[in-house]
């Protein structure tokens, strides 16, 4: 969306840019946890850092939220509500929030006030309101007393480490009986049928998923090209057998085709093992408007397929029956890549609004993307005169 700011009560706007909504995934990672792989984040009462520069935040104090996302039900109506953002004011820092489930989609659960330092340890302590509905979340670090002026945030990652106290003392009976719930609602509602019938089916072989970039994407969950996060991702660090997934670019009735690949560029398939590429009931692109339960980007798909992966196949002892409702889409109809041609005079039009003509003859690169994120796109094309049956160039 454009904007123009005037500093002057509007006589002129000399300030112009553009206003960008992004997903969770693709904004810059200003709150990093400090060894996310570490058991400390995936279990309570062990001390846990976070890093963040503090120079973006212009203040002595800063103040630490943990977030937690869920969708929760309706009393009256049965029904999942709306997604909110809502906090719930206590004067006390430094301690458990309280809230009230069935009214509030994100709640602040755990706030500390400390010294913008840059750095913060404190040690995790279960929150009786965290379960398997609400488990994934963010870190938001803001000032302390203007805090709607700025905020940084971590990545969307899984809340072990303040989850409940049933699962902090049984951890295995917990994620097994939220597994079973699991199970039995996705089989009871025909989901890996439907699955199988709507997706995309995967490439056969890592080559040919790399070379398909029209119709996939490397897995923004768990892939090869994330040097950054050097596989931490919540998929891919407990895939030991896997390389690289790519995901469908144009989701299928709202669910993501998954396909991961091992080091030999096997297709690793959900039925031969816990690496497997499991499809994604709610995409991670989420779903036009993104306000209803089960439509929004990373979140709704990190309480519909994160959460249980994290009950059945890390915590529990029944990831079969994960594997079951988030099938693999067989290869057998994997229709591969092949170039596109097009005919015509090659007059270019740029994102910037430049119109030329060119008449170059050879292979050249027409767009390439140069930013750091997730999304890497590069369109090649090769330039030849148009020839005849009798193989002669035809004179323009």
């Amino acid at each position: 969306m454009p904007i123009q700011l005037s500093d002057n009560e509007g006589v002129d706007w000399a300030y112009t840019g553009l206003f960008e909504i992004v997903k969770i995934g693709d904004t810059p990672q200003r709150v990093t946890r400090v060894n996310p792989d570490s058991e400390a984040w995936l279990r309570a009462d062990r001390p846990v850092t976070i890093e963040w520069n503090p120079k973006l935040i212009n203040f002595t104090q800063v103040r630490i939220d943990v977030l937690a996302y869920g969708e929760p039900i309706d009393p009256d109506t049965g029904l999942p509500g709306p997604p909110t953002w809502e906090e719930i004011d206590e004067p006390r820092l430094q301690d458990v929030k309280r809230y009230a489930p069935t009214t509030t989609c994100s709640l602040i659960l755990v706030s500390y006030t400390v010294p913008n330092t840059g750095m913060y340890t404190w040690t995790s302590r279960a929150a009786s309101q965290v379960s398997d509905k609400n488990c994934i979340g963010i870190i938001r670090v803001t000032p302390s007393f203007q805090r709607d002026d700025l905020a940084l945030w971590s990545d969307l990652h899984f809340l072990g480490y303040i989850m409940n106290g049933m699962f902090q003392n049984d951890t295995s009976t917990y994620s097994n009986l939220r597994c079973d719930e699991f199970y039995e609602r996705e089989k009871a509602a025909g989901v890996d049928k439907e699955l199988l019938n709507s997706l995309r089916p995967c490439p056969c072989n890592l080559t040919q998923a790399l070379a398909d970039r029209g119709r996939f994407k490397p897995d923004p969950m768990c892939n090869m090209d994330d040097t950054v996060q050097n596989r931490t991702q919540e998929y891919c660090r407990f895939k030991d057998d896997v390389v690289h997934c790519v995901t469908s670019i144009v989701p299928s009735d709202g669910h993501d085709s998954t396909c991961c690949y091992d080091e030999w560029e096997n297709l690793v398939y959900a039925g031969d093992s816990s690496s497997g590429s499991f499809s994604r009931r709610v995409t991670v692109e989420g779903i036009p408007l993104y306000n209803e339960s089960g439509k929004v980007p990373e979140l709704s798909s990190g309480i519909a397929d994160l959460s249980p992966y994290y009950m059945c196949c890390i915590w529990g002892d029944h990831c079969d029956y994960y594997q079951d409702v988030r099938p693999t889409r067989d290869c057998a109809w994997y229709g591969n890549v092949r170039p596109a041609t097009v005919y015509g005079d090659p007059h270019f039009a740029t994102f910037d609004g430049v119109e030329y003509t060119f008449n170059a003859k050879g292979e050249y690169t027409l767009l390439d993307t140069t930013s750091a994120s997730q999304t890497q796109f590069r369109l090649q094309g090769r330039f030849e005169e148009i020839l005849d049956r009798n193989g002669k160039f035809i004179a323009p």
